[in-house]
């Protein structure tokens, strides 16, 4: 399954069909509701050549999802650990990633469970609340310290 309504949807098409795939592949388009989706998938595969931190793959780990993506951004800090990474535009890398999961269902279970674990330790709404709250705090402090001032500070 391949969601979003994409450059290459056609392609795609075309090449499922050209290789007699039409039966095991899917392209849904765009659905608002993919956090309902992702606990019913084995694996989520985001072969990004550049990205920041990744909703999409955050919301995938939540669902449990064993993880394949590139090794770029903050991709690495997020997932390094509990999934697979693989060095961008490295076709043959992500395809030994994904059949190794296919094959190894301990593994690719064991991936979904820490991907969880991570995103719940890590990027829990509260957590990432709280970060984000103690960041403006201290941009919000008088230089040197908690004497009275403006509430500006330099940067």
């Amino acid at each position: 399954m391949i969601f979003g309504e994409g450059g290459e949807r056609r392609t795609l098409a075309a090449l499922a069909s050209e290789l007699g795939l039409e039966a095991r592949f899917a392209l849904p388009g765009r659905r608002d509701d993919l956090e309902d989706i992702y606990p019913l998938l084995d694996i989520f595969v985001l072969p990004s050549s550049r990205e920041g931190v990744p909703l999409a793959l955050l919301e995938a780990m939540s669902g449990g999802v064993a993880c394949v993506a590139s090794e770029v951004g903050g991709i690495p800090g997020v997932l390094s650990g509990a999934g697979v990474l693989v060095p961008p535009g490295d076709e043959d890398g992500f395809v030994a990633a994904i059949r190794r999961l296919v094959e190894d269902g301990d593994t690719r279970m064991e991936l979904g469970r820490l991907a969880r674990v991570r995103v719940l330790e890590r990027y829990a709404v509260e957590i990432w609340g709280e970060r984000m709250l103690a960041i403006y705090r201290a941009a919000a402090r008088p230089e040197g310290g908690g004497g009275a001032g403006s509430g500006t500070r330099k940067i």
